[in-house]
């Protein structure tokens, strides 16, 4: 299974640059080398030997510890990876015939170790309680689409990650299902300029008459049969953290030579390449048959 995938990302990653005949440290082998660690669960010094590499999708060239440390900090690095996972949603949405305007939204903690000097890793809340480190923020469609990502501190809010995604949300989504967390009149109001309206329980299940009349819409949209029966959905998203958590090359949790939030961003990214990768893989398997 991790053959496929990484097959399938290989075939997206940008082209290699030569310098007089000879391949120099390009996008390509940085990003290869980043990605193939992230693959296994590895140090990026054990991805630069060639023999761990068992596949025959490899760098042409191999490149020394410093190099690849200077060249990954690169914010270059970052947007090539976020452009590759951009690539397999589009690609995964050409396989959906409907797309769905219902998505999801919703965070999920990744943890560091109580006695991490990791100045990035914020304190904030977890599940049933308060840990340390970073959050994954995701809006995720009712058919399998991620639409959009975001990875912060642990005491980021959730509301303000939506409304930075909000921009790049598609067209077609016109509700968004959140929990309490995200009830906010400013995000309301930033999704409704995007025509999007957000639906989330709000505080003690009551609005004021004087309230955002969106906080107030919000309430009676899900106090209706519809409104219900849309925001059992929400599970879904439970879901793909389940399975993105569950994968033998998924995300299972922070290894210690993963810390600083460029290179957890780096690494949580790499990680949900390879989940959309597979889920293609699967899909194309599945139409195969």
């Amino acid at each position: 299974m991790e053959g496929h995938a990484w097959r399938i990302v290989c075939e997206l990653l940008p082209a290699s640059q030569t310098n007089d005949g000879r391949v120099k440290c390009d996008l390509r082998t940085v990003l290869m080398i980043l990605l193939w660690s992230a693959l296994n669960d590895r140090p990026r010094c054990w991805a630069l030997r060639s023999e761990t590499w068992r596949f025959r999708t490899r760098p042409e060239q191999f490149i020394s510890e410093g190099q690849l440390s200077r060249r990954a900090r690169q914010k270059i690095v970052q947007r090539a990876l976020d452009r590759i996972l951009v690539q397999l949603g589009t690609i995964l949405d050409a396989n959906i015939s409907k797309p769905s305007s219902l998505a999801f939204a919703d965070g999920s903690p990744v943890l560091v170790g109580g006695a991490s000097t990791d100045p990035d890793a914020k304190s904030g809340r977890a599940v049933k309680g308060f840990g340390r480190g970073y959050k994954i923020h995701l809006v995720y469609g009712e058919n399998g689409e991620l639409h959009g990502h975001r990875i912060t501190s642990l005491n980021a809010n959730e509301g303000r990650q939506l409304k930075e995604m909000s921009a790049e949300l598609p067209s077609h989504i016109k509700r968004i299902f959140a929990d309490g967390s995200y009830d906010s009149g400013t995000v309301h109001r930033k999704l409704c300029d995007c025509s999007i309206r957000l639906v989330a329980p709000v505080k003690n299940g009551r609005v004021g008459r004087r309230q955002d009349p969106f906080r107030l819409a919000s309430l009676k949209y899900l106090n209706s049969p519809r409104g219900k029966h849309h925001f059992k959905k929400r599970g879904a998203i439970e879901r793909f953290f389940g399975a993105l958590k569950s994968l033998t090359f998924g995300l299972q949790g922070l290894p210690s030579w993963v810390r600083r939030l460029h290179r957890v961003k780096r690494w949580i990214t790499a990680k949900l390449i390879f989940f959309q990768a597979n889920r293609l893989q699967r899909i194309a398997h599945k139409n195969a048959q």
